[in-house]
């Protein structure tokens, strides 16, 4: 699930804040851009929250000492990576497009 990684990052939200899921969404977003800049493999694993709010998982988060009223959320996975990234396109400096 976590690719062999040397690095798992888990990403948890209060339970009663109703925008945790987005909060946590955004963090993990820029951990990936962070991680992009600086040659770092990712990889964001939704999938980790299905597992860990279960029955069964209950055991893991008890491992990995979740604060009490906290649910897991997301998960990055961190390393070297595999395959390089391809290379954006060169993008026009100074385009601007005003719609009025």
């Amino acid at each position: 699930m976590f690719y062999n990684a040397p690095t798992v990052i888990f990403i948890s939200g209060d339970e009663k804040n109703p925008k945790a899921p987005v909060d946590c969404a955004a963090a993990t977003q820029n951990m990936l851009i962070q991680a992009e800049s600086l040659d770092i493999g990712s990889c964001w694993i939704g999938f980790i929250a299905l597992l860990l709010n279960s029955e069964e998982g209950k055991g893991f988060l008890k491992e990995l000492e979740l604060p009490e009223g906290y649910r897991q959320i997301h998960a990055v996975a961190l390393g070297k990576k595999k395959h390089q990234s391809a290379k954006a396109p060169q993008r026009k400096e100074n385009l601007v497009n005003y719609i009025k």
